[in-house]
């Protein structure tokens, strides 16, 4: 104990690590390093009479582990939809997080985070499952883990766990998936269109009640998960727009008797936010109005918007310049703000 007291002191890698060797000693696997790595690290360290050459061994044993696992797993990129990946990831961390301890919203944003970073990793060409390791467990460090009862290096393996159970791989000392991963990117060819004005079914689209999935909602309003025409749907629904479906003619159509703004109903048309710009730069317009009622500004709603997407992925898309995002965030900056979402 007083040897994994002065490591845990001595290392820069931090106790999270050293649990995880220590772990290995006896007998378990850590995703951190190959087995026989870790068990090297336990004799290594256990050989050493200060913390200081704790500290040196453990820096030697860095540099080896970081040779062995060059060769790490490298994860399937034909046919994957990283998208998908992202979404399995982060509801499969939350689970876990919840199970383990109790449900906390915390929970969802860490999972949110690092599902928005293993997409990241994916989309910038870093497949090695290693690799993926070693970013999240780096760009979580500034995460604030207050209110949570672990660290970024238990999301990191927690993630590389899961990047290895998604291809097949057997994994020791850890709880299955609760969904089974499918990552399958749909063909173009066969996948169901999806228009940009309203819905093509006649049936009534549900909307989330509960707050808890209202804020799946949003997340998924933005990550692009939903299609435009539900989310063009929620977005009317909260302007007063009353949905009437017709089974009949299989589509839906809006009263707007009930839309208190009338400028809404000179659009002559239903608004449509994905096509043109004159629905969503109005609702653009709407939403400011209404921040400045409550002495609000748009960038108080950033914090929202990089729970719900994860920072570095948001970053990455508002400098891309992706259209669609831009309008998608427009439109969950108004659910949420003016919504009730």
């Amino acid at each position: 104990k007083k040897l994994k007291h002065a490591h845990d002191c001595a290392c820069p890698v931090g106790a999270a690590a050293s649990n995880r060797l220590f772990h290995a000693s006896s007998g378990a696997a850590s995703p951190l390093s190959h087995t026989c790595a870790a068990s090297r690290a336990v004799r290594a360290i256990e050989g050493c009479s200060s913390a200081s050459e704790v500290l040196g061994e453990r820096i030697a044993l860095r540099a080896s582990e970081d040779n062995e696992m060059a060769s790490g797993v490298s994860l399937p990129t034909e046919g994957i939809d990283f998208q998908k990946q992202k979404a399995w990831v982060a509801d499969e961390i939350t689970m876990w997080l919840d199970s383990e301890w109790i449900p906390r919203d915390i929970h969802r944003k860490i999972g949110d985070v690092a599902g928005s970073l293993v997409l990241e990793a994916r989309e910038n060409g870093m497949h090695d499952a290693s690799g993926i390791l070693f970013k999240v467990a780096d760009e979580m460090q500034t995460f604030d883990f207050y209110e949570a009862d672990i660290n970024n290096w238990d999301i990191a393996n927690k993630v590389s766990d899961l990047l290895l159970q998604s291809t097949g791989k057997d994994v020791c000392c850890t709880s299955e998936p609760v969904n089974a991963p499918d990552f399958t990117k749909e063909d173009e060819s066969t996948a169901p269109a999806q228009t940009s004005s309203h819905p093509e079914s006649g049936m009534a689209i549900e909307l989330p009640e509960d707050p808890f999935d209202k804020y799946q909602f949003l997340q998924q309003a933005l990550d692009g998960r939903l299609g435009q025409t539900v989310v063009s749907h929620a977005v009317l629904v909260s302007l007063g727009f009353n949905p009437v479906p017709d089974a009949v003619k299989g589509e839906m159509s809006y009263d707007s008797c009930e839309v208190d703004d009338s400028r809404w109903r000179e659009f002559g048309a239903v608004p449509d936010f994905f096509e043109g710009a004159e629905a969503i730069e109005y609702l653009d317009t709407c939403l400011q109005r209404e921040l400045e009622e409550e002495n609000k500004r748009e960038e108080d709603l950033d914090a929202l918007i990089e729970a719900l997407y994860g920072e570095q992925a948001l970053k990455v898309a508002r400098e891309g310049g992706d259209q669609e995002f831009v309008r998608r965030e427009t439109c969950v900056k108004w659910l949420h703000f003016a919504g009730g979402y």
